[in-house]
């Protein structure tokens, strides 16, 4: 470290060095108890709880539909990683993208981890995605927990845009009669035409 006073104002060539030195700090880290350890933990240590969303509970076939599983609280967050879900029998989801909302000047970390999944919407009906859980480990209880979250409803639309291509398929626009005449017209022209080049090369 450096010193300054007004003297070494005075002198700006002047300085002096200190050495300064912290006691020692001993930590004792702990290992995580393996009693009664969930199979589905996966090393979030914290405090959690966990929600899940969808944007749109009534969307039309074959349009994605945003899914949201939103794990906040006090934690390690790197650590998190995403559940699993048990998507609807005959849908699918595609891989999360994943975003951090976190507040890094605190300890531990608190926030959020979002993971935002695009679902399909193949089949019409009514659909199911069931509770999911996330396994954590309480230090403050020092005992394993499970956060739950709410099922969700959804119903799938048959797609209006994909009745009506159906019935523009089914029943063609039918073409004025007019346009036929013209067509006759248009070969009897182009016939005379041919024939004229073919007479006058011979």
């Amino acid at each position: 470290a450096v010193v300054e006073s007004d003297i070494l104002f005075r002198n700006p060539k002047t300085t002096k060095n200190i050495s300064l030195e912290t006691p020692a700090i001993t930590i004792t880290v702990k290992p995580l108890p393996e009693k009664n350890q969930p199979d589905s933990f996966s090393g979030a240590v914290g405090n959690f709880y966990i929600v899940l969303k969808m944007a749109n509970q009534l969307p039309y076939q074959y349009d994605p539909v945003s899914v949201k599983l939103i794990i906040g609280g006090t934690g390690n967050f790197p650590l998190i990683t995403d559940p699993d879900i048990s998507w609807p029998e005959g849908t699918g989801a595609s891989r999360p993208q994943v975003t951090e909302v976190l507040n890094k000047y605190v300890f531990p970390l608190s926030g959020e981890k979002i993971f935002e999944y695009a679902l399909e919407t193949r089949a019409t009906g009514d659909f199911i995605i069931p509770p999911v859980s996330f396994t954590y480990f309480d230090p403050g209880d020092a005992k394993y927990k499970k956060a739950v979250t709410g099922s969700i409803h959804y119903t799938v639309k048959k797609d209006k845009r994909k009745i009506n291509l159906e019935k523009i398929i089914r029943h063609p626009r039918q073409i004025p009669i007019q346009y036929y005449y013209f067509g006759v017209i248009a070969l009897g022209i182009a016939g005379w035409i041919i024939y004229l080049l073919v007479k006058s090369k011979k």
